[in-house]
């Protein structure tokens, strides 16, 4: 059944941030809680940010119900909201747009927990294909050998774009968009995409996104599933391998018209919510360096 109490988790992605200002370097707290978020001086900036994050998990086809109508049996996730304040990198000030970020995930750890302590199983896991660390410099040598172009692809809110292979799942709502029926009864998120935090949230993103590399036209590399390659015309090809929702490509024409056209199914598909970088100087946690002499260094 539905959890009679209330249960808060807030988890910042950064505790202090520097900031540039016309007045000198100003440092911004994180709020880690709610508390702490109500006693912040950009105490309005990140109600606004939790509820910009409170509409995009209702934008993917997901709603809400009152926690008494969950159904007999079911549980009902805890909330965990991640926050975090984007820096400009050019001036060190904040962005211009959308500096104040907040995500409210499933709080997979304490569900973990929770169903435990009910006797119930664990949820399965799944396992997703990742570039891991001698593939990703495999391929990074690819392209340096041959001189092949990189390009970076991301793709924004990516478990909630994926398709959901498991019933509807439930989740309580930060204290911040916490909303209520008439009757004051809470109510709580129906979930219907995989949500950030879910155990097969991973999965089921991965699952999603093979699925529409297969469909554009890549063929997945035996014995390398994180790897895909696609054969164009005249001999020009390209690969691309995956971490989660980065994408890292290269291909023989220095003008990438395969990649640039994935780029553009890609986008369509995924809600314009795909970013790409020309030459990236990073992926995987690496600096990536082009060398005047030529060669990509790491």
């Amino acid at each position: 059944n539905a959890a009679d109490t209330t249960l808060e988790a807030c988890k910042a992605t950064q505790k202090h941030v520097r900031v540039n200002t016309p007045t000198g370097v100003h440092v911004y707290t994180v709020p880690s809680n709610y508390k702490q978020l109500l006693a912040s001086p950009q105490m309005a900036q990140w109600i606004a940010a939790d509820k910009k994050a409170h509409d995009s998990i209702l934008s993917y086809g997901n709603d809400t119900c009152r926690q008494d109508e969950v159904p007999e049996g079911e549980t009902v996730g805890p909330c965990v909201s991640q926050r975090k304040i984007k820096i400009n990198p050019a001036t060190g000030g904040l962005e211009e747009r959308n500096a104040f970020k907040s995500r409210h995930c499933f709080d997979g750890g304490r569900y973990a927990a929770f169903r435990k302590k009910l006797g119930l199983p664990p949820v399965e896991r799944g396992a997703s294909n990742l570039l891991d660390d001698f593939a990703f410099k495999m391929f990074i040598s690819s392209a340096a050998r041959v001189n092949r172009r990189l390009y970076k692809v991301d793709i924004g809110d990516a478990y909630a774009q994926g398709a959901r292979a498991r019933p509807v799942g439930y989740m309580k709502m930060a204290p911040t968009v916490q909303e209520y029926d008439t009757d004051g009864t809470p109510m709580v998120y129906r979930l219907f995409s995989p949500m950030w935090g879910e155990t097969p949230a991973g999965f089921e993103w991965d699952a999603t996104l093979h699925k529409e590399m297969l469909h554009i036209g890549w063929n997945q590399a035996a014995g390398v599933p994180a790897v895909y390659y696609f054969a164009g015309e005249n001999g020009n090809t390209a690969n691309c391998g995956k971490i989660v929702d980065d994408l890292l490509f290269m291909e023989d024409d220095h003008k990438m018209p395969i990649v640039k056209r994935t780029l553009e199914l890609l986008t369509a598909r995924f809600n314009n919510k795909v970013s790409s970088e020309i030459d990236p100087t990073a992926f995987a946690g690496y600096k990536i360096g082009y060398p005047p002499e030529g060669g990509i260094t790491l």
